[in-house]
């Protein structure tokens, strides 16, 4: 049996499925939001390495980060994901996401997430950070439970080329 593939793009508003997988990550659904990607002029991010973009973003201009999940659904196969993101907080208090997406997608729906965060690691001397592995609800079930995983960077020239990586 071949493996079921998927068309997911992010929700244009908040529906049944987004209101299942924010219960899922108890998260409050009403503090979701459609974010468009903003290009930093300091800096050219990367895609897939948000928590850095972010950093080298709050180096320049300030600000925080907030930490949170990126939601894309599949609705003609009633699937939906979300994936654990960071998005930069400007000095007035708006969330900006300054990193891009690989599908080219330009607008993201964001649902902030304040129990739960990335943290930096490091696996046999190589930097690395502590995240959480994408939540995935299939025809209104969990495919698997949310687990803290560890991802490691095995390009770091971004972060190198930022100052981010202390010897």
């Amino acid at each position: 049996m071949e493996p079921m593939k998927f068309h997911s793009t992010s929700p244009k508003k908040v529906n049944l499925a987004v209101r299942n997988i924010a219960r899922h990550l108890e998260l409050n659904v009403d503090e979701a939001r459609l974010l468009k990607f903003h290009r930093p002029k300091e800096f050219d991010p990367e895609p897939q390495n948000c928590f850095f973009n972010v950093w080298v973003q709050m180096n320049y201009r300030g600000g925080d980060k907030q930490h949170g999940w990126l939601i894309t659904q599949d609705s003609t196969k009633d699937f939906i994901e979300a994936q654990f993101h960071a998005v930069w907080i400007n000095p007035e208090g708006e969330l900006v996401d300054v990193t891009p997406r690989p599908d080219g997608e330009k607008r993201t729906m964001f649902i902030p997430d304040y129990a739960r965060e990335i943290r930096l690691s490091d696996s046999n001397g190589r930097p690395a950070i502590l995240s959480y592995d994408n939540f995935r609800v299939l025809q209104g079930r969990a495919l698997a439970q949310l687990e803290r995983i560890k991802v490691v960077m095995q390009d770091t020239s971004f972060i190198e080329e930022h100052g981010l990586l202390r010897s």
